[in-house]
């Protein structure tokens, strides 16, 4: 038995449409890393889901709320890890632009 066995024709069109929207959207984000203010935008949508914070809030934790933070930390997670798997060296740019922004406006260095 093959795999065109396994689907029907209605099948094969919805796997190809999804598999469009797919690459539609790696190729979208590699557009938005290609640029600065892309980068930018990413890095603040990344630092709003939490990646480098804990979820637990507090010496008794709230379980709705640490849920819900873990939520938006996974929505970054799932982001993260596709522009590393993507774009690799965006990712390192936009790691360098972060820290010679915040060293820009602390006025210090990173050492």
């Amino acid at each position: 038995m093959s795999d065109a066995d396994l689907f029907s024709d209605d099948d094969a069109e919805a796997i190809g449409a999804a598999k469009r929207l797919s690459d539609q959207a790696d190729n979208d984000l590699i557009a938005l890393m290609a640029a600065a203010g892309g980068r930018r935008v990413m890095a603040a949508l990344l630092d709003r889901c939490g990646l480098g914070r804990t979820s637990f809030i507090g010496a008794r934790p709230e379980p709705m709320i640490t849920a819900f933070l873990e939520g938006e930390r996974n929505i970054g997670l799932e982001y993260l890890a596709r522009i590393r798997r993507l774009c690799p060296d965006r990712y390192l740019a936009m790691l360098k632009e972060q820290l010679d922004q915040e060293s820009a406006s602390s006025g210090g260095c990173n050492a």
